[in-house]
Formats: structure tokens, sequence, C-alpha cells
């Protein structure tokens, strides 16, 4: 006689919790930094981080990644809203944008 043996393979799929978390509070560190310090320093950094996190938390349909992405977007926002050198950068770039020599 043979001993047949019946083998089940399973596979387990393991997904981070909380992807896109650690990116947003890095954005977020950075939009506080931005708005309570020199703006066009870390305000870049915060939307680049912010943008991660995003995408990050859409593609791993995280929850508490898309909150903290969200804070992020808000600070990053509230930070380019309140400096006014950031606003010369962006009249700038718009300006200059228009003209071309």
């Amino acid at each position: 006689m043979t001993d047949e043996r019946k083998v089940d393979t399973v596979v387990v799929y393991k997904r981070p919790s909380s992807s896109g978390v650690m990116s947003g509070v890095v954005g977020s560190v950075f939009a506080i930094l931005g708005i309570f310090t020199i703006g066009p320093v870390f305000l870049p950094f915060a939307a680049l981080f912010s943008l991660v996190s995003v995408l990050r938390s859409i593609t791993g349909f995280s929850a508490s990644g898309a909150a903290v992405a969200l804070m992020s977007c808000i600070l990053t926002g509230i930070g380019v809203a309140l400096s006014p050198s950031m606003w010369l950068i962006i009249l700038g770039l718009i300006g200059s944008a228009g003209n071309p020599r």
C-alpha cells in the first residue's frame, strides 16, 4: 500500500496595517517646522511627504494612513497660506511661466 497524504497549501498575504502613516507623520512634522520657522526650506519636503502618504494610504487601503495624510496636507496648506516668502516664490513661478524670454 502506498501512503498518500493530502497536502494543503496555505498562502498568507501580509499587508502593512498602517500604510502611509509614517510618511504622513514626517510630512506633518515638516509642515509644523515650516509654519513656525523657515517656510521655503521645510514646506516643499512637507508637500513631498504628504503626497507620498496620500498615495501609500490609497494603495494600501489604510484608513489611519488616510487620516494622517489628510492632516499632513492640511498643515502643509496652512504653512503655505501663512508664509509670505512662499507667496512670493509661487507668484514668481506663476509670473515667469507667462513671460517667455
